[in-house]
């Protein structure tokens, strides 16, 4: 019968070798906060599918 008490092999990891990429890094970097068209591309398209329903509206309340 084999002895169960002896400890599994250890296995010896390589230490990672990584470039840190400073200047490809600078491309994602955010330099300033401007947050005016975050959403913009939503407003435009609300718009977008909104408007035969206002035109059809202003039409039928002021007329052409």
């Amino acid at each position: 019968m084999s002895n169960m008490t002896s400890d599994p092999p250890t296995i010896e990891r390589r230490k990672a070798m990584f470039d840190s990429l400073g200047s490809l890094q600078e491309n994602f970097v955010i330099s300033t906060r401007d947050y005016k068209l975050q959403y913009a591309h939503l407003y435009y398209m609300r718009l977008m599918l909104m408007r035969p329903i206002l035109l059809q509206q202003a039409i039928k309340k002021w007329g052409n």
